[in-house]
């Protein structure tokens, strides 16, 4: 009797000392868990403080691009890799993007005060918004930027009654300075004939290549001499567009494979203009004018 009430009990406090060991444990690994959970909701909650971001968005109608520049203006670096991206509210993967830089390089970290670009073609849109890893976002709306070419006419510049001369204008719509750099004459059509060279054989005093400003259009902002050949690249020395700028291109004289002045009047002219844009980057405006 007494064997068998000393057996129970210890058979008792066995038992119970499994039971309070598996609490423990239970216990144990619940409080490692709450810890673990409120760690990485820490972590969380700092990289959410860290982050912070400058987004600008620009699409290029010249040559139908969309640049995103975004500037890590937190307090830590990023993954490259870890940035989302929406257009218009539609995921666009990295690496649809053409071009994915950072300052200028390739590479995989997106440190502090470097400037994440990605440019790629597409359409025309109208939003972008930029996820992080911490889910710190910023939207935009795009600025849309733009050359276009107005004022098409034919001069007379020699003398000659035949107007053997081209000048039209190229308009900015960009926010901030453009550079224009270079321009060729890529093609003639509907001439009476080919023109093969751009030169005023027996003018020296103008220049093939004079461009100038408005309002005024007085003193030129850049000249070159030639003669050059149909689509020859005709470079210049950089002429700054302001926002709403109005730069005047004169082009003349051009002249058939005999020597003799063409008349451009009727007839259709594709040009093909470089420019930097306010970032710096090269860009082309080519166009296609019916209305000389």
């Amino acid at each position: 009797m007494g064997f068998s009430t000393s057996g129970s009990l210890l058979l008792i406090f066995f038992g119970s000392f499994i039971a309070l060991g598996a609490v423990y444990t239970a216990t144990a690994n619940t409080s490692e868990s709450l810890t673990g959970a409120y760690d990485d909701h820490l972590a969380t909650q700092n990289a959410i403080a860290e982050t912070a971001l400058s987004v600008d968005a620009t699409y290029h109608k010249t040559d139908g691009t969309l640049t995103i520049r975004t500037t890590n203006t937190g307090s830590r670096d990023m993954q490259v890799s870890d940035t989302t991206v929406l257009v218009d509210g539609a995921f666009r993967a990295l690496s649809a993007f053409q071009i994915s830089t950072v300052d200028g390089e390739q590479t995989a970290l997106w440190g502090v005060n470097t400037e994440l670009r990605l440019e790629n073609e597409t359409a025309e849109p109208e939003r972008v918004k930029v996820v992080t890893d911490s889910g710190v976002a910023e939207t935009v709306t795009v600025d849309v930027a733009d050359l276009d070419n107005v004022n098409p006419q034919t001069l007379d510049r020699t003398g000659n009654n035949k107007d053997s001369t081209i000048a039209f204008d190229i308009e900015t719509t960009y926010s901030d300075n453009v550079t224009l750099k270079n321009v060729s004459i890529d093609a003639v059509e509907n001439a009476s004939a080919d023109p093969t060279t751009i030169d005023y054989a027996n003018s020296a005093s103008l220049s093939e290549l004079n461009i100038t400003l408005a309002p005024d259009y007085g003193n030129a902002a850049a000249t070159e001499d030639g003669p050059f050949a149909i689509d020859e690249t005709i470079p210049h020395n950089g002429v700054t567009l302001g926002p709403d700028g109005t730069a005047r291109y004169r082009v003349g004289e051009f002249r058939d494979s005999n020597g003799d002045p063409v008349a451009m009047t009727s007839t259709t002219v594709t040009v093909t203009i470089m420019y930097i844009d306010p970032a710096g980057v090269e860009r082309t405006f080519t166009f296609t004018e019916g209305d000389f």
